[in-house]
């Protein structure tokens, strides 16, 4: 998939695992500049501070199995602003 912008949506989160693990993920290959996850933790929105965090973060983590062992394949879509939920942790 074509990178078309800064924000991503990662789907297919797989419990257990704390809200602190899932954004030292995401940070792995990016600084979020924006960080929201749903309440049953089964899906976030992070917004990058550039095209090519966007691209490391989404080659980094589509498809890979997370938490190991336990977790289904993560699912990264670039999504326009307007999908972004209001509400978020910074």
């Amino acid at each position: 998939m074509e990178a078309t912008s800064v924000n991503l949506h990662i789907t297919n989160f797989v419990r257990p695992f704390t809200l602190l693990q899932a954004r030292q993920l995401i940070e792995e290959t990016c600084k979020p500049e924006f960080f929201w996850m749903d309440s049953i933790k089964s899906q976030c929105y992070v917004v990058t501070s550039s095209l090519e965090q966007a691209i490391a973060t989404f080659e980094a983590l589509n498809d890979k199995i997370w938490p190991f062992e336990i977790g289904k394949p993560l699912k990264v879509a670039y999504v326009p602003k307007s999908e972004l939920p209001i509400q978020g942790e910074f």
